[in-house]
């Protein structure tokens, strides 16, 4: 190859890398004009659950019936109508505790509840609204926590189980636990 043909090839090369982080740099800045924050996943504003928003608001307040739903979730203890004592295995590798604080309570209509332990520390708020055309509940999670999303994670994941639980009586996935929650006789679903 001659040197004149090599420095081509490296300058097109060059172009290329440049104009890749050109069309970056405008998708970023378009990101930030909009509002959006850098890096984070857009979640879906709601999940439906073919469920009337009493019975799913009453289900997700169960907390001890929740926790069964739950695949990370091994114990809930509730220390007093607000409080409750929360065990989790799977999520690293050890254990993980941590004390839940509902700081709002809204039947049927949300819970907003905060965690203070430094490990899992983050704040959170479930609605329930009525779906159009009365096809049961929306439900919308917020979830603040530490950066790189692990908890909102997690809890994005969690949902997906009460929805399968509440509709169909059981979680599909296999998972490192079988026992069912507990699915209010008004669902149809098994125990």
């Amino acid at each position: 190859m001659n040197l004149h043909l090599g420095r081509r090839m490296a300058m097109g090369v060059a172009g290329a890398a440049v104009g890749y982080l050109g069309v970056r740099a405008v998708r970023l800045m378009a990101a930030v004009r909009a509002g959006a924050e850098i890096g984070v996943r857009r979640r879906p504003p709601a999940v439906t659950i073919h469920r009337p928003p009493t019975e799913v608001y009453a289900f997700w307040r169960d907390l001890p019936n929740l926790a069964r739903t739950l695949g990370h979730v091994t114990r809930v203890d509730e220390v007093d109508d607000r409080r409750s004592r929360w065990v989790l295995e799977g999520i690293g590798p050890a254990r993980v505790e941590f004390t839940l604080e509902i700081v709002r309570d809204e039947p049927p209509r949300l819970i907003e509840w905060r965690a203070g332990d430094e490990l899992l520390a983050h704040q959170g708020r479930v609605e329930f609204t009525r779906a159009p055309g009365n096809r049961g509940t929306e439900v919308r999670l917020h979830v603040a926590g530490p950066p790189g999303g692990r908890i909102e994670d997690l809890l994005y994941g969690e949902l997906r189980r009460v929805k399968q639980t509440l509709e169909g009586g059981e979680v599909l996935a296999v998972g490192r636990r079988d026992l069912p929650a507990r699915v209010p006789a008004a669902t149809g679903g098994r125990a």
